[in-house]
């Protein structure tokens, strides 16, 4: 397949997946204001940190297998190989899943030592129960993705994200579950993903297929990957827990919310990292895939500022319209937060470079200084500031690990990326957003905001030109 019809497969496949996340996921968004309207910070707030903390088994249980599949589906292109791979992932997440239902007999020491009671041990079962379902979906879903089957990909997700809409208004209002709405929803949801993903992709594990040799080299290559996992997890949360051991359920629920406007520019990111994967391996040999890499990097940079500017400028005017006036303050984490997930897209785009080359050891150092540093500040500064310093801290801490990330995969595997234009801009358009958020008027705030967009825009004329010819291409196409 030429490398113009790769292009287009993965400009198809990311459409798609945008698509599909944009008629679930913006519909769950906007009812952000039911949720905020029966749930309080303080039970949104402990509902996200059982969330949060239960999310840490799932990457431990996965043993960054989830990578490997990726990293090794594409070294050949038999049949039979491509099955062992499948084959050997499932069993052994099949294993892992054992330990969920191990830890359901120590639910009430899980709840006492998170949330200091343990009234709320159900729902941490709710949440290793959840837990499994993605564990055993994950092969079938990884399938799918590497197979460019990103229709029926995204039906799937599309489906599933409906029931959750449908289950969360149930929870919430219907049977006003509380503190366990949103939670009970996840675990229905998952379970219905887990039988789509069966009848969708038609394969199963066998014994017969499994190779030890290759389990071997997958699991070398992925046991480094997993305290990466738990340094981004910490990089990703910390901030949370760390809220609401020094300022309480009230300040995590604020957080919370900003944290779901973040998750609204993850439709766009998720969509084009699922799509990614499988052009980024199948074009690494072309001649001109470098450039290809560095000119798909400028344009997601310049969709997400674009997105992620418009939300943070007017994120207090878009609040007063969301949310009840009890979570407004949520205002001040979320340009921070927000500018923190084009540092994170920059980091995966860019860390590619050390996938090929299979050297995680440097995703482990990259993430765990930036975990450090992350938790030093919050430590340091959250007590005083509150959310403002967890957001600002997050920020800090990708910026951290996209330095080093940088550096290292430079080293491994160069390609001609404009990270310190990217560093730049980003920081000219966050500080600009955090003062537009504190200080200026709303006619003031238009004003900056059509000047820096229309400054952003003919910083990356050249991308947006390619862009356009693009869209013309696909269209013809």
């Amino acid at each position: 397949m030429a490398l113009k019809e790769k292009i287009v497969l993965f400009l198809k496949g990311s459409m798609i997946l945008t698509i599909s996340n944009i008629c679930t996921k913006a519909i769950n968004f906007f009812l952000l204001p039911l949720y905020t309207k029966y749930l309080t910070p303080e039970q949104l707030g402990i509902s996200d940190t059982i969330t949060t903390v239960t999310s840490l088994v799932y990457p431990l249980l996965v043993l960054g297998l989830d990578s490997a599949f990726s990293a090794f589906y594409f070294d050949e292109d038999s049949k039979e190989y491509k099955k062992s791979v499948f084959s050997n992932i499932s069993v052994i997440l099949m294993f892992t899943s054992i330990i969920p239902f191990i830890l359901m007999f120590f639910s009430g020491d899980i709840s006492a030592l998170i949330l200091g009671s343990r009234n709320y041990y159900y729902i941490i079962i709710i949440s290793l129960l959840t837990l499994v379902c993605q564990l055993w979906y994950l092969p079938f879903s990884l399938s799918l993705r590497v197979e460019n089957r990103m229709t029926a990909f995204g039906i799937i997700n599309t489906l599933a994200s409906v029931v959750m809409i449908i289950c969360n208004i149930i929870t919430i209002t219907i049977f006003q579950m509380g503190v366990s709405a949103l939670i009970v929803s996840t675990l229905v949801t998952n379970i219905i993903l887990l039988v789509m993903y069966l009848l969708s992709t038609k394969q199963f594990p066998h014994i017969k297929e499994f190779n030890k040799r290759l389990n071997i080299k997958m699991l070398r290559y992925s046991l480094p990957l997993v305290p990466m996992v738990i340094s981004t997890w910490i990089l990703t949360v910390s901030d949370r827990l760390i809220l609401l051991y020094l300022s309480g359920e009230y300040e995590v629920g604020l957080y919370g919310v900003a944290a779901r406007f973040v998750s609204i520019v993850n439709i766009f990111t998720n969509s084009v990292y699922m799509a990614y994967t499988t052009l980024v391996y199948s074009i690494k040999k072309e001649e001109n895939s470098k450039i290809v890499y560095a000119k798909i990097l400028n344009l997601l940079y310049l969709t997400l500022s674009i997105i992620v500017f418009t939300v943070s400028m007017f994120s207090k005017e878009i609040l007063s319209i969301m949310v009840s006036s009890k979570y407004y303050e949520s205002y001040k984490v979320m340009p921070t937060l927000l500018f923190a997930q084009i540092l994170y897209a920059a980091v995966t785009i860019v860390g590619y470079g050390i996938a090929f080359k299979k050297r995680s050891e440097y995703t482990l150092l990259s993430t765990t200084v930036a975990a450090l540093v992350n938790i030093g500040l919050n430590l340091l500064l959250i007590k005083k500031f509150g959310i403002l310093a967890a957001g600002l801290t997050t920020w800090i801490g990708y910026l951290i690990m996209l330095l080093l990330i940088t550096y290292f995969s430079q080293k491994l595997y160069f390609c001609p990326y404009q990270i310190k234009k990217l560093i730049f801009t980003s920081l000219i358009l966050l500080v600009a957003s955090m003062l537009g958020v504190y200080y200026l008027p709303l006619v003031y705030k238009i004003l900056t905001f059509c000047f820096l967009i229309t400054l952003l825009i003919f910083c990356y004329r050249d991308n947006v030109q390619e862009v356009l010819n693009l869209i013309k291409r696909f269209l013809k196409i």
